[in-house]
């Protein structure tokens, strides 16, 4: 049996959840990613906190496809910093950047300010066609 990519384990995951409503083919992952409004120009917010790295790269998915499909340009996510990990490191930081940095639908990912979650979270600008 061949090793699955993560796309392949995502699409997977997709194709095996009901779908919120016949007019929206996204669908909310049950589990604690919150999506909000920031405080920084009412930039759309996922707060990954508490998710395993499986759950957060779907969340991350998900919120980065709907963002394009309702013209958001620049969105914010919150990883954390690790600060209740059981070794008080991150735990979803690089896994995160690493699937942006390999995103095609990002183009620049920006430091947040120590007000907007500092090292612990990153303003993504999209690609929006």
């Amino acid at each position: 049996m061949s090793k699955k990519t993560f796309e392949d384990l995502i699409e997977d995951y997709l194709l095996n959840i009901p779908k919120k409503s016949e007019d929206d083919s996204l669908c909310n992952i049950k589990v604690a990613a919150v999506q909000k409004k920031s405080t920084v120009d009412k930039v759309p917010t996922v707060d990954l906190h508490g998710l395993t790295v499986q759950q957060a790269l779907i969340a991350v998915e998900q919120f980065i496809t709907k963002s394009i499909a309702n013209r958001q340009k620049k969105v914010h996510i919150i990883y954390g910093k690790g600060l209740h990990s059981k070794d008080k490191q991150p735990v979803l930081r690089q896994h995160v950047q690493d699937y942006l940095n390999n995103d095609n639908r990002v183009v620049r990912l920006n430091p947040a300010e120590p007000k907007d979650g500092g090292w612990g979270a990153v303003f993504v600008l999209l690609k929006l066609n």
